[in-house]
């Protein structure tokens, strides 16, 4: 239907502001898109007039406007789950002293995962890691996307691109075996580590959070500098993450 197809689209447009592309110009939507100049452009003004996106007349460029921000807040008040979860995050930022996050899996139109952050506590010292809410890593690079791979269906795990995953650092995961050998670990210890994969000089842990389905729906994971976080030391703080995620779990239904 023509009217469907104009959400998608105008849907599509609004995905492609991301983090490595907060602006556009007209002319780099319609040569990424490969969309009409008059489409683009009905598309735009329409966006424009329902406050989703702004136009900056003196460069020419457009950005993701402010309705999006109370769509966004509301989306957040509204997700009962995070509430539940910050009560776990600040307990174990406190016992830890390092940054918190709690990620969920995403996917993209080619079926390639991601772990996108949806809340994060900041940890206590000077140098550590802060990761906006909304943004989006590859899941086989970080210990929040591993565990959400690692406790996914068989049938769900078939259905992801994972044949060509990106390499990152020289300890990136680089073919879908290594993935699929570093998930059968995860799932037997029940949290998941990443050192230097994602970047140099970060490490982090993750244990998984199920929903009264018995089915993954989060992770939360301590991350920080590989300074501080050596093997032995980042593996001390399995057992604040599994009783955090343990918690959270029955608190939102699961019983083991």
């Amino acid at each position: 239907m023509e009217g469907t197809q104009s959400i998608e689209r105008a849907i599509q447009l609004l995905r492609l502001f991301d983090d490595e592309n907060p602006s556009w110009t007209h002319q780099g939507l319609i040569e990424e898109t490969g969309l009409k100049k008059t489409t683009i452009f009905r598309m735009l003004t329409a966006l424009k007039n329902e406050g989703f996106l702004d136009h900056h007349q003196s460069t020419g460029t457009w950005n993701l406007g402010s309705e999006l921000i109370m769509f966004g807040g509301r989306a957040m008040r509204q997700n009962r789950f995070r509430e539940v979860a910050r009560e776990y995050m600040h307990k174990v930022s406190r016992l830890t002293g390092e940054s918190v996050t709690l990620d969920v899996l995403w996917i993209d139109e080619e079926m390639v995962p991601y772990s996108m952050v949806i809340d994060e506590s900041i940890g206590r010292h000077l140098l550590g890691l802060t990761q906006y809410i909304g943004t989006r890593l590859p899941a086989h690079a970080t210990s929040t996307g591993k565990v959400l791979l690692a406790f996914q269906k068989d049938e769900t795990l078939a259905e992801l691109n994972l044949a060509e995953p990106k390499v990152l650092t020289d300890d990136t995961l680089d073919t879908q075996k290594k993935i699929l050998d570093d998930l059968e670990i995860i799932r037997s210890n029940r949290y998941g580590t990443t050192m230097h994969e994602l970047e140099i000089g970060i490490a982090g842990i993750a244990a998984p959070i199920f929903d009264l389905n018995d089915e993954v729906i989060a992770a939360i994971s301590v991350a920080g500098p590989t300074s501080r976080l050596l093997k032995e030391k980042l593996q001390s703080y399995a057992p604040i993450l599994l009783d955090a995620a343990e918690d959270i779990s029955a608190r939102i239904g699961h019983r083991a």
